[in-house]
């Protein structure tokens, strides 16, 4: 487990440290990062695959647009807020229950 730990970079002293519950916090967070990077990595490479094979490369601004953030009042971004913070507690309380 400890060289799982310095793996993903917490420190000997650190994971000496770590209740169960946070080593295992930072390792499935960790694996969520890793997995990030590995998508991203992919999508990449999927992207310069295409663009060689394009007849006619797009501008770099175009290929830069991406999706704009959606206006939203502050109520409706509060609302949003509370209602993930209200499923993050739903599925910690299920987590909690099926532990037992």
């Amino acid at each position: 487990m400890i060289e799982a730990g310095i793996s993903v970079g917490v420190s000997e002293d650190k994971f000496w440290r770590m209740t169960p519950r946070q080593y295992f916090r930072q390792m499935k967070g960790e694996g969520r990062r890793l997995k990030r990077e590995g998508d991203a990595r992919i999508e990449q490479a999927w992207i310069t695959a295409m663009l060689s094979r394009a007849k006619k490369v797009p501008r770099l601004e175009k290929l830069l647009e991406g999706d704009k953030p959606e206006k939203v009042s502050v109520e409706e971004g509060f609302a949003r807020i509370r209602e993930i913070a209200k499923q993050a507690k739903a599925k910690r309380e299920a987590e909690c229950q099926s532990e037992q």
